[in-house]
C-alpha cells in the first residue's frame, strides 16, 4: 500500500508473496485435522461447509514439497502430525503472524512480516495461533 511518504507492506502481501513464489507445480492431496464445531464469523459459514481447524494446501515442483497452513484460531496453536517428511529432514519454515488479531503494518511500524527458520522433522509440528505457515522440504 502506498502513502504520501512511502510504502507499507500489508500483512496479506506476505502470504501472497509466499504463494506466488512457491505454490506451483502439481497440487498434492492433503488430509487435514478435525473440524471446528463452534460459532463461525460470519455465522453462515458453518452451514455451507465443514470448517477445519487448519486450512491446508500443498504443491510439489522441482523436487520440493510446499505445504501452506492457515490457523485461524485466536486462542491456541495446533500440534499436528505431518506425514511424508522423512524423520530428521531439515524443513524450511516461513511464518507470518502477530501478537493479536488486530495487528497491521503501518508507516510507523512493521508488526508483521515473514519470519524464516528451520525445523528438523520430528513427529509433530505446532502451527501457532492466528498464523500462516509455509513448510518446504526436498523430496
Amino acid at each position: 500500500m502506498t502513502t504520501d511518504t512511502g510504502l507499507v507492506k500489508q500483512t496479506t502481501g506476505w502470504v501472497y508473496l509466499l504463494f506466488a513464489k512457491y505454490m506451483r507445480g502439481r497440487t498434492l492431496g492433503v488430509q487435514c485435522c478435525g473440524t471446528y464445531g463452534g460459532r463461525t464469523n460470519p455465522t453462515w459459514l458453518q452451514s455451507t461447509k465443514s470448517v477445519g481447524w487448519l486450512d491446508v494446501s500443498a504443491a510439489v515442483e522441482d523436487g520440493w514439497v510446499n505445504l501452506a497452513v492457515v490457523n485461524l484460531c485466536a486462542e491456541r496453536g495446533w500440534e499436528t502430525e505431518i506425514k511424508g517428511v522423512p524423520e530428521g529432514r531439515e524443513v524450511q519454515v516461513y511464518l507470518v503472524t502477530g501478537e493479536g488479531l488486530g495487528d497491521v503494518n503501518t508507516e510507523e511500524e512493521t508488526s508483521m512480516e515473514v519470519k524464516e527458520s528451520t525445523w528438523v522433522a520430528e513427529e509433530r509440528f505446532t502451527f501457532l495461533k492466528h498464523s500462516f505457515t509455509m513448510l518446504r522440504w526436498r523430496l
